[in-house]
């Protein structure tokens, strides 16, 4: 007979009720069922929730208007009667052990309260054949003090300083104890809408925690068919405003100030490069304005004497460089 985990499922929900039930029927198929599924619908329409219905006793809804999806994250962990939280996104996917997984990891080494987990990508109904962890830097884990065991990986320091520059973490692919919770606080409503607004909760747990990890990838994160190159300009100027964020508002972040500094121009000079690439000239200007005038590489100052031409000269020039670059 299966026995029921200790961990309860959050899942926000903002219509996408067909993505959805994927989603649940996966949660729902666990090894060691989660002992409850709370879906926290945060303003969808009475057609997408009715979609729902299919599962019956099986999940709780919780419903409110709209108030982003950190408040919707919020109000189901407080629901959580449990001393653990799996979270998981609308349209994302978990293969059938990864609460056992978890369970697994916790009883070989009882002083874990954070896991995370490696995952692949699917976009576009085609899913990725390298994985999260695949992408890691040289030494990235070692640096961390990890220890292999075969229920998956423990760590001997904080992972929080090595995430400024290169973050592992993903909400469907993380559980943590609700005593963690208490001592960092969850997710920061200030942050809605911004791209990477799960960085910053990880960091605040990651200060405090002992992690663990999965390093097989059982979970799929979904990514829709948007414009990559625009999604990843998005993704670093909210990167960037993260960063500065948690500078200005997290006092564990101080020791890494010149990590942060220096992953802030690092990030800013990615997205000047961007936005020139696209034409977007006057966000190219302001972005290269942000940067100050040493840390900007040569090319750099190139592409702003041709941002601050008029466009029928600029766009021109903007894709003879590019030609040249091609070109190596």
């Amino acid at each position: 007979m299966r026995r029921d985990s200790d961990i309860s499922v959050v899942i926000p929900m903002y219509n996408r009720a067909d993505l959805m039930i994927e989603t649940l029927e996966a949660v729902l198929s666990q090894t060691m069922p989660p002992a409850a599924v709370i879906v926290v619908d945060d303003g969808s329409t009475e057609e997408e929730v009715a979609k729902l219905q299919r599962f019956g006793a099986a999940i709780q809804i919780v419903r409110q208007h709209n108030q982003g999806v950190q408040r919707a994250r919020n109000v189901g962990i407080q629901r959580a009667t449990t001393s653990w939280v799996a979270l998981c996104d609308t349209d994302d996917v978990w293969q059938p052990d990864w609460l056992e997984r978890i369970v697994a990891l916790r009883s070989a080494d009882p002083g874990i309260d954070f896991i995370f987990g490696n995952f692949r990508i699917l976009r576009d109904d085609v899913i990725a054949e390298g994985t999260k962890f695949d992408d890691a830097p040289a030494g990235y884990w070692e640096a961390v003090g990890v220890e292999r065991m075969p229920e998956g990986w423990a760590f001997g320091s904080s992972l929080a300083g090595s995430t400024f520059r290169w973050h592992p973490m993903f909400p469907s692919a993380m559980a943590f104890s609700k005593e963690l919770l208490a001592r960092t606080g969850a997710f920061d409503p200030k942050l809605n809408g911004r791209s990477n607004e799960d960085g910053e909760f990880t960091l605040r747990l990651l200060y405090q925690a002992r992690a663990g990890a999965i390093p097989e990838a059982r979970v799929t994160i979904r990514k829709h068919g948007e414009n990559f190159s625009r999604d990843r300009l998005q993704n670093l100027i909210d990167e960037v405003w993260s960063l500065d964020f948690v500078k200005r508002n997290h006092p564990e972040a101080r020791p890494y100030a010149g990590i942060i500094d220096q992953e802030i121009v690092k990030r800013r000079i990615a997205a000047a490069n961007l936005a020139f690439v696209a034409h977007d000239h006057d966000l190219a200007r302001r972005l290269i304005k942000s940067v100050a005038w040493k840390q900007r590489p040569l090319k750099l100052h190139l592409k702003r004497l041709v941002a601050a031409l008029p466009d029928p000269v600029a766009i021109p020039a903007n894709d003879f460089l590019q030609r040249i670059a091609e070109r190596g």
